[in-house]
């Protein structure tokens, strides 16, 4: 079992000559020589982290992309042993750390073929997957045979746990050859009798950090026993705490050093829609991309869950991803389980928000059932009125872009206030920024909160427009016809009460925290969902 001859050949020219020499042409082969990608390229396989850095703070670069060979930066960092710059590229949430070659080869793949600890380390603490097979059915375990970088492997807790399931028998598991004990020593009359050690009063918090580690240790034989699935239990009931209980919690166990997925805290809390649990831990996690995949299938599965799928597409979810429950497909796509399952807001948000990643064949069928509106709730009607009327937008001038939506506030139609303002909002290279009036803002945050569409209202909000600007009608009809909790929300942001921070904020500091220490050591540490 040997990787594409491009990529070692590649890496074994960098080996010997410490610089890209022949390996330039083959790593930036496909890509445009003066392009960021090529850049991008070059500073992975060079490990120069600065500049890769620098690179990537451009919004407007996406670093997933594949050379000729279909290698990506992150497999050539991870290949070349780049620790740094394998941390620094996993970290993007739209970096896809199991994506592979056409041989199926992944970034963990190449760090185990070349015994590179660091980088499968650092790919493992940002949840590459560690049972994806090559074509000949290798795993990356397997590539790593008896070379120090196993390991890495048996290391991890998850990993380990699902080998001894898998393979009772397998050496790591079978108990080390008892030592007969020898005779015991005669005692010496000269031996002084050994002092016995004064007791030490306990640490503050010692008694909590121990119970929270038996409660981390234990939970092992959940899928025999689900009445054993201490650890589960307690992800769920982290999952459905509110912010400050949550951050007790978190604080908390963080303290104690013991391992545990927070990830699986954001799933569960995605498919009960907790929004400040998802905020609180996105906040300082800044979650994977496969992560927020994960969530986004989840938050389809448990219902119609439209706040909690806001939050997820804005932060980087893919709804062309694969829908998965419990570890198996059950569609071809997030997108497309959205709308079998008649999920209407969620469908919405997916359209306004990540529309671009409508796959060609989602597309086709949508293009076919829209004329069938009678098949369907009203609802769901109305989110395929949406998706009409979002490809009626698309690359709409700036100044009709501006007159639609305000005759859209006008009418109080907020299919076409939210495809209008979604579309100025998303395609700003093509028409440049276009500008709503402050009246039109606050008449929109209106339309949104009547139609119970909170989360598009403080969208509207956070853009800095408020609800006190809209015509005096729409406000009284706020009062009089918007859902119990459209009225308190619009009671709090009248009254000042209410703290907007936009979605996209979420986690901008913690960014701007690993901007500043991507370069060093710190960043090594697996602090992303999984620590």
């Amino acid at each position: 079992m040997k990787p594409p001859k491009h990529i070692a050949f590649a890496i074994n020219d960098l080996r010997k000559t410490g610089k890209l020499a022949h390996a330039d042409p083959l790593f930036c082969d496909g890509l445009a020589r003066d392009g960021a990608a090529c850049q991008i390229m070059a500073a992975a396989v060079q490990g120069d982290a600065e500049r890769l850095l620098m690179l990537l703070s451009d919004p407007r670069v996406l670093p997933d992309f594949e050379n000729a060979h279909g290698i990506t930066p992150l497999m050539a960092a991870a290949a070349r042993g780049h620790t740094a710059a394998v941390d620094l590229l996993a970290a993007q949430p739209l970096v896809n750390t199991g994506r592979a070659t056409r041989d199926g080869w992944t970034a963990l793949h190449y760090a185990a073929w070349f015994d590179e600890s660091g980088a499968a380390k650092a790919l493992i603490a940002h949840h590459a997957p560690l049972d994806a097979k090559t074509k000949s059915g290798a795993s990356p375990l397997d590539l790593a045979g008896d070379k120090p970088v196993a390991e890495v492997f048996w290391a991890n807790r998850d990993f380990a746990r699902q080998m001894r399931q898998q393979n009772p028998e397998h050496p790591k598991f079978q108990p080390a050859a008892k030592i007969e004990p020898g005779p015991a020593p005669e005692p010496s009359s000269a031996a002084a009798a050994p002092e016995t050690p004064a007791k030490t009063l306990p640490e503050k918090n010692e008694s909590k950090d121990a119970f929270f580690r038996a409660i981390l240790g234990v939970g092992l034989q959940w899928k025999t026993s689900p009445a054993l699935d201490v650890k589960g239990a307690l992800t769920g009931r982290l999952a459905a705490m509110k912010k400050d209980d949550l951050a007790e919690a978190y604080k908390t166990i963080r303290d104690t050093g013991a391992p545990f997925d927070w990830s699986a805290v954001f799933v569960k809390a995605a498919a009960a829609s907790n929004l400040e649990a998802m905020r609180f831990l996105h906040n300082d996690l800044l979650f994977d991309q496969l992560t927020l995949n994960r969530a986004l299938s989840a938050a389809v599965q448990a219902g119609d869950h439209r706040d909690a799928a806001h939050h997820l597409v804005i932060w980087g979810a893919d709804p062309a991803a694969p829908f998965e429950t419990g570890g198996q497909m059950k569609a071809p796509t997030i997108f497309e389980a959205a709308f079998r399952q008649e999920r209407a807001g969620i469908f919405e948000e997916l359209i306004l928000w990540r529309g671009e990643r409508l796959a060609k064949t989602d597309a086709q069928r949508l293009d076919a059932f829209a004329p069938r509106l009678d098949n369907h709730g009203f609802e769901m009607k109305k989110s395929l009125a949406l998706y009409q009327k979002k490809r009626e937008v698309k690359k709409m001038r700036a100044g009709n872009l501006k007159d639609l939506f305000n005759q859209a506030v006008t009418e109080g139609d907020i299919t076409a206030i939210m495809a209008a303002y979604a579309e100025a909002r998303e395609d700003r290279l093509f028409r440049g920024r276009v500008e709503f009036g402050r009246q039109d803002g606050g008449g929109a945050i209106a339309a949104a909160l009547i139609s119970g569409r909170c989360e598009f209202a403080r969208r509207l909000i956070a853009d800095g427009y408020h609800l006190k600007d809209a015509p005096g009608f729409m406000k009284s009809e706020v009062r009089l016809q918007a859902p119990e909790k459209a009225k308190t929300f619009a009671e709090e942001h009248l009254a000042g009460r209410l703290q907007v921070e936009s979605v996209e904020d979420v986690g901008r500091a913690r960014r701007s925290e690993l901007r500043v220490i991507a370069a060093g050591p710190i960043i090594g540490g697996a602090r992303y969902g999984m620590f």
